[in-house]
């Protein structure tokens, strides 16, 4: 995962705690999708530059989209409404998320100011910590089709508790954790 020489106590503290909800977050996806069910997971895109880190060039997100077959998508959230051009991907099983696929900045508007500080005093980067009201939207209709389409097809993961099929234990988690000496949270 994330290592980074020269961090302060705090600061390692904060890494270690990133990367274990990052370890158990793809270990929920992988386990509704094992299930029958869907996922999805938003991060800002990757910067594919040295040397800034990217979940989306871990070997654990590589291998969790490979088993669930997951989709990404790359987009700017300007065109859903968002102040700022912010390049985001969302990694997803959803049934249909097209709506994202025409949301690359056109160049046809002003982007607000992302970076440094507003007169308030508050770094202008917190406005960017909300999704824009229609990526809410967007993502609220995907979610909602895919609880319909499993409904219309008896299926998704709460479907396998009515049926005598067998579903797939994800174990694999707690031995990764082992080997790199972490915990999961159990809830």
């Amino acid at each position: 995962m994330y290592k980074r020489q020269g961090l302060r106590p705090w600061e390692r503290s904060r890494v270690e705690e990133a990367n274990l909800l990052y370890i158990n977050f793809l270990a929920m996806c992988e386990a509704v999708s094992a299930r029958g069910g869907s996922h999805w997971g938003e991060h800002p895109r990757d910067p594919a530059a040295h040397p800034f880190p990217s979940i989306w060039a871990t070997p654990e997100m590589e291998g969790v989209e490979e088993r669930t077959e997951a989709e990404r998508k790359l987009f700017d959230q300007c065109m859903l409404g968002g102040i700022s051009q912010k390049g985001t991907c969302i990694s997803h099983t959803l049934v249909d998320l097209s709506a994202l696929d025409e949301a690359q900045c056109d160049g046809n508007h002003v982007h607000g100011r992302s970076v440094g500080m507003m007169s308030s005093g508050e770094f202008a980067s917190r406005r960017l910590q909300e999704y824009p009201s229609e990526l809410c939207r967007v993502l609220a209709e995907a979610m909602l089709f895919t609880l319909l389409f499993y409904w219309s097809q008896g299926a998704g993961p709460g479907w396998s508790l009515k049926t005598p099929l067998e579903t797939k234990r994800v174990s694999n988690w707690s031995r990764y954790a082992a080997v790199k000496g972490l915990s999961l949270i159990h809830i």
